[in-house]
């Protein structure tokens, strides 16, 4: 709730920049969100100052004064779709309790999430590892088997996730009434969804393990390809080039990740286990704590990605501008030879 005064607020305000100042409305989107970040934080430090006097009148610690819980809260409440959608269309104070249709709708994709995103880094791996090893087969091959281990990820990860919903919505508890604090947990999949993080972390560390073992055969590989004079295979240098490049950004992420997230699932374990002595606020507080290092993780991941991506880009347009500057020459010299050549045969027909 204290999100919505000042995007109600803002939203007039937004309105009258747009009259008196109407070239701003190319950059009005980025005004409006620094805007809304920075009130959103504001009122929740003044929260959190709240928090702690009123915990120390009554002599406790409200866990939600931590700055963990500030962070992904204060975020959570600037990016939230469904509060931003409610926040326009409400007519009574009910109406901010979830509905029904709205609990798979964003409690779905994070479940996904968790199977599809160690699923795609141990398939980078296994291909990597597959391409350094039969290298004439993978070129030969294309991207037939990349597009097979694709479509076999998103079957499996929409089947996990269509299936923690379908049990949690036949769930009278979850399916007949608004939610305050969304949860898609039931006791019938509470098991499948401890065998799922189980599973992923399995392959979270075994991709880990994998990658570290490219990067070591790949400086093996370099090593002696480079010493050998009398035996060069084209497939296997540049795969060799394309597991440097891959590595430069994989290997670190994947190396974070299996160390994050074990960390993640045995504070989640210890929250759940001593549930009984928390409040339910603090029991949320300390579920929030628990998922900010794998919010900074996909944070730093993005980045990595983006810098990767311009690296590369970089890269491109240096071999495009030496291609395009060698068939330059290339032009200039025949058409050299070419003068050369026509001096040459009207000297002798003269």
């Amino acid at each position: 709730m204290a999100g919505i005064a000042p995007s109600l607020a803002f939203t007039a305000i937004d309105r009258l920049i747009c009259v008196v100042f109407p070239k701003i409305q190319i950059n009005r989107k980025w005004l409006y969100l620094g805007f809304y970040t920075f009130v959103c934080t504001l009122i929740g430090i003044i929260q959190t100052k709240v928090a702690f006097d009123t915990a120390n009148q009554i002599g406790s610690q409200p866990i939600t004064g931590t700055i963990g819980d500030l962070i992904t809260a204060q975020l959570g409440k600037t990016f939230n779709v469904p509060a931003m959608i409610q926040m326009f269309t409400y007519k009574h104070p009910c109406d901010f309790l979830s509905p029904v249709w709205m609990v798979p709708l964003f409690l779905g994709p994070p479940k996904l999430y968790s199977i599809a995103y160690p699923c795609f880094h141990f398939a980078i791996a296994f291909e990597r590892i597959r391409s350094t090893f039969l290298a004439k087969r993978y070129e030969r091959m294309g991207t037939q088997s990349t597009v097979i281990i694709i479509w076999i990820i998103w079957f499996l990860s929409f089947g996990y996730m269509m299936y923690i919903i379908w049990v949690a919505m036949a769930d009278p508890a979850i399916s007949t009434r608004p939610q305050g604090i969304v949860t898609i947990t039931t006791e019938a999949n509470a098991n499948v969804m401890l065998y799922g993080t189980i599973v992923s972390m399995a392959l979270v560390i075994l991709t880990a393990l994998c990658d570290w073992f490219i990067f070591v055969m790949n400086k093996r590989l370099h090593i002696f390809t480079r010493n050998s004079r009398t035996e060069y295979n084209l497939s296997l240098n540049y795969q060799i080039n394309e597991n440097t490049q891959a590595m430069l950004v994989i290997f670190p992420i994947d190396i974070s990740f299996a160390i994050i997230y074990p960390i993640h699932n045995v504070l989640v374990i210890l929250i759940r286990a001593y549930r009984s002595a928390f409040t339910k606020a603090d029991f949320v507080s300390y579920c929030y704590w628990a998922n900010t290092p794998l919010f900074l993780h996909s944070l730093v991941t993005v980045l990595l990605y983006i810098r990767f991506i311009n690296r590369s880009s970089n890269i491109t347009k240096r071999r495009n501008f030496v291609k395009r500057k060698l068939k330059e020459e290339g032009k200039t010299h025949f058409k050299f030879l070419e003068e050369q050549w026509n001096r040459k045969s009207a000297f002798s027909t003269y």
